[in-house]
């Protein structure tokens, strides 16, 4: 398939509704497992190091992850270039 578009923040949209859904419903820990490739990832995103093969989210981590999608909440998810627009 041709790649038109760039898709982004996925991973990061997906983690966020997880750390979201469990403040609400009150569950303390979400764990996951990471690869070689994704290690960097969460690494950056809950702002812990390293992250191996396992990877816990606690109060620390989801306040992490809270700052981090309040300072996106302000970039667009998407953007269309204003020559497709017209």
């Amino acid at each position: 398939m041709k790649q038109k578009e760039q898709v982004s923040g996925v991973g990061s949209g997906i983690v966020f509704g997880l750390v979201q859904l469990a403040q609400s419903l009150k569950i303390p820990r979400i764990w996951g497992e990471a690869t070689v490739n994704s290690a960097p990832f969460y690494e950056r995103l809950l702002a812990v190091e390293p992250v191996q093969n396992l990877f816990i989210i606690e109060a620390r981590e989801m306040g992490a992850v809270t700052r981090r999608r309040e300072q996106m909440a302000h970039r667009a998810v998407a953007t269309i270039p204003a020559s497709k627009l017209q």
